[in-house]
C-alpha cells in the first residue's frame, strides 16, 4: 500500500543546500543527519544525500512541484530576489500548465507549475510600485562559466559553450533590470534597460593582437539623465574579482577646471561630502590618479591640496563570491549607490552651473 513518494536529489554541501532551501525557498527542516537531509514545505517532502564529487553542470537532478496560485508564489520569489532560470520565466506550457523553473545550488531543476483553468490562465495581479519584478541575485552558473573561460579562452572552447555564455548574458541582463527598477526609485538612470546596460563580451583586437578575444568578466554600466545630472554607475562581476563603482573616470578638460575651481573654493563642502559617515561606510576613501604635486594655476600650500592632484574621482567597493550569490545582491548594490548620490548631486550642481548658480 503506497502512501507517498519523495524525490532524492544530490548536494554537494550540506550548509549550503539547507540555507538555499530555508532561506531562499521558505522549508522547514524535518531531518537532517551525517550526509542526508530532508525538507518540508506545505506536505511538499524533499530529501537530499550527498555526492561531494556532482558536476553541477552535467546533474540531471529534477523534481516537479505542483501548486496553487502559482503568480503569488512566483512574485514571492521574485520579490526575494531568488533567482529564476533565464529560460524559465512564469509561461503557460503546450501541456495545459503554466510553469516556471530555478536552479538550486548544485542546478537541480525545480519546475513548479499549476494546472491551466478551463476559462484560461490565472492572470496575475498588477505588482505595486514597491515590488520588484526582476531578480537581484546572480547564477552560480555565470560565476562558473566565467571561470572556465579563463581558462579556455579561444574562440574553438567559446563557440562549443555559446549556450552558457548566452545563460550568463541573460542572467546579467536581468540583474540589471533588477538593479535599474531599484534605481529609479531614487535616481533618473537613462539606460533604458539591462541590455543596454550590458558590456560586449568581446575584446578589440585592432590594436592589441596579443590580447585573448573574450573578456574574462561581464560588466555593465548606468548613466544618469543628462545634462542635469552627472557620474555614472559601473558594475563588475568576475570569479574572485566582482566590484562595482562610480564618478568621474575621465573627465573633460573643461569639467576638471571646474571640480578643482569648486574644490579651490568650496574643500568644507568636500570635507563634509566625503567625510560622512554613510558614503565612508559603504565606499571608503575616494581613489583615482593623481598628480604628484599641485596642478598648473594651483598653489601647493593649499589646504585641499591632497584633492586638487586627483585626474580621477572614483569610488569602488568589492563583493565576494558569496556575497555575489546572495538574493538580496541589487538590494545592497542599490544601497550603496544610494549612499554615494549626495557627492555625485553635488558634482552634477558644480558642472552644469556657472559661478554664480545659473544653469549653463
Amino acid at each position: 500500500m503506497l502512501t507517498s513518494v519523495h524525490p532524492k536529489l544530490p548536494m554537494r554541501d550540506q550548509v549550503v543546500t539547507r540555507t538555499y532551501y530555508s532561506e531562499a525557498l521558505g522549508f522547514t527542516i524535518a531531518g537532517e543527519y551525517d550526509n542526508y537531509l530532508i525538507l518540508r514545505r506545505e506536505g511538499i517532502e524533499l530529501h537530499f544525500f550527498l555526492s561531494k564529487d556532482l558536476d553541477p553542470l552535467t546533474n540531471d537532478g529534477q523534481v516537479y512541484i505542483r501548486t496553487t496560485d502559482i503568480d503569488r508564489l512566483y512574485r514571492t520569489l521574485q520579490e526575494r530576489g531568488v533567482a529564476i532560470h533565464p529560460n524559465g520565466g512564469l509561461s503557460a506550457k503546450p501541456w495545459g500548465q503554466r510553469e516556471f523553473a530555478l536552479l538550486d545550488p548544485d542546478h537541480n531543476l525545480l519546475t513548479f507549475g499549476e494546472a491551466v483553468q478551463r476559462n484560461g490562465p490565472k492572470v496575475a495581479r498588477p505588482l505595486s510600485p514597491t515590488m520588484s519584478t526582476s531578480h537581484g541575485a546572480i547564477d552560480r552558473a555565470t560565476l562558473r562559466f566565467l571561470a572556465d573561460l579563463k581558462k579556455n579562452n579561444d574562440r574553438d572552447w567559446f563557440t562549443a559553450h555559446k549556450d552558457r555564455y548566452e545563460a550568463a548574458m541573460a542572467d546579467m541582463r536581468a540583474f540589471a533590470d533588477a538593479l535599474i527598477e531599484r534605481m529609479r526609485r531614487h535616481d533618473k538612470i537613462a539606460t533604458a534597460d539591462g541590455k543596454e546596460a550590458m558590456y560586449r563580451i568581446y575584446n578589440d583586437l585592432r590594436f592589441h593582437k596579443d590580447k585573448p578575444p573574450y573578456k574574462e568578466h561581464l560588466a555593465g554600466s548606468l548613466a544618469r539623465v543628462k545634462p542635469a545630472l552627472r557620474g555614472g554607475y559601473y558594475f563588475h562581476i568576475a570569479p574572485g574579482a566582482s566590484f562595482i563603482a562610480c564618478g568621474f573616470w575621465a573627465p573633460e578638460p573643461d569639467d576638471l577646471k571646474k571640480i578643482r575651481t569648486d574644490i579651490l573654493y568650496d574643500h568644507p563642502v568636500w570635507r563634509k561630502l566625503l567625510g560622512a559617515k554613510r558614503l565612508r561606510d559603504h565606499w571608503g576613501e575616494l581613489e583615482g590618479e593623481q598628480l604628484k604635486t599641485a596642478p598648473q594655476g594651483f598653489h601647493k600650500d593649499h589646504p585641499a591640496v591632497d584633492l586638487l592632484r586627483y585626474k580621477q574621482f572614483i569610488f569602488s567597493h568589492a563583493f565576494s563570491d558569496k556575497e555575489v550569490l546572495a538574493p538580496d545582491l541589487a538590494d545592497r548594490v542599490d544601497a550603496h549607490y544610494r549612499a554615494i548620490r549626495p557627492w555625485l548631486d553635488h558634482l552634477s550642481e558644480v558642472l552644469t552651473t556657472d559661478g554664480n548658480g545659473n544653469p549653463l
